[in-house]
């Protein structure tokens, strides 16, 4: 487990417990509780709290917000390969990283589960790097996906429902320094002062799936953004894995049913890791050729 869980053993088997016997995920929320604030979260609004701007450094560095197009060179290659690729990207930080490393979209509810928290930070902090995770800015999964990049030193993408200048969560303006800091980025289709609209979500899903070369589902339910987003994926030839869930929690709910549908069952960052690697140079492989 990495350094910095506080949960102890015992209450990590009682988490694997809970996945063993398909336990309703917001019931056992409560016991977990205590655990889980004792250790940094970016759930409930806590990100303030974790994300934070090194004291010598009083302000974001200078990055260049541009228009990138199909014709641009850095215009990454995933999206080129798209049945429906956007013809513009408003963006902010550098997008190098898709040249050098593989694309892990990670995808899920914002009501992350105990069990989920748990596998996250202790499977991805196994995961062979270095790797760029993005994924759509959200609390949850969304938010601990973020956090996990970062803490490894990793670029990280957050995909906007809105424009730059009004970032939805609200809490990415204030954290713009690390994400950059970092060489990741903030990318939106929309003109900077466009705000959060509910039909932007499925344009932003689009491009999450559409930027990744493997995209991991943690937790949903069936009827959920993620699912939005797993068919576009699926729609654009995206290797795609799940998390298995007890038939009996509806939390995981669309996990099995993409399992059952052909996604890769994701047990471990082994498993994680052998697919995201071998996706990439296959992809690398195409482009050569």
């Amino acid at each position: 487990m990495p350094s910095d869980q506080h949960v102890n053993t015992s209450e990590e088997s009682r988490y694997d417990r809970v996945c063993d016997r398909g336990s309703d995920c917001e019931r056992e929320h409560d016991h977990f509780r205590g655990p889980l604030q004792q250790r940094p979260s970016l759930r409930a609004g806590q990100v303030s709290q974790v994300i934070t701007v090194p004291p010598e450094c009083s302000k974001p560095p200078r990055t260049e917000r541009r228009w990138v197009t199909w014709s641009d060179a850095e215009f990454p290659r995933q999206l080129q390969q798209m049945l429906q690729p956007p013809t513009a990207l408003r963006v902010e930080g550098g997008l190098h990283a898709f040249v050098s490393m593989p694309c892990l979209a990670i995808i899920g509810t914002r009501e992350i589960s105990p069990p989920s928290e748990v596998w996250m930070r202790r499977e991805l902090h196994r995961l062979k790097g270095p790797v760029m995770i993005v994924s759509g800015g959200a609390r949850g999964v969304d938010a601990l996906a973020h956090q996990i990049a970062l803490e490894r030193g990793w670029p990280t993408g957050v995909l906007m429902p809105s424009g730059l200048d009004c970032p939805y969560p609200e809490h990415w303006s204030r954290h713009r320094y690390t994400v950059l800091q970092g060489g990741g980025f903030f990318m939106s289709e929309f003109r900077d002062d466009q705000p959060m609209r509910k039909s932007h979500f499925a344009a932003r899903n689009r491009l999450i799936a559409g930027l990744a070369d493997f995209v991991l589902l943690v937790e949903a339910r069936q009827r959920s953004g993620s699912s939005i987003t797993t068919s576009h994926a699926r729609e654009n030839g995206r290797e795609l894995g799940a998390l298995p869930w007890s038939p009996l929690d509806l939390c995981g709910e669309l996990n099995n049913q993409l399992i059952v549908d052909g996604a890769h069952l994701i047990r471990s960052a082994e498993d994680l890791s052998n697919l995201l690697h071998a996706e990439f140079a296959r992809r690398r492989h195409e482009v050569k050729s």
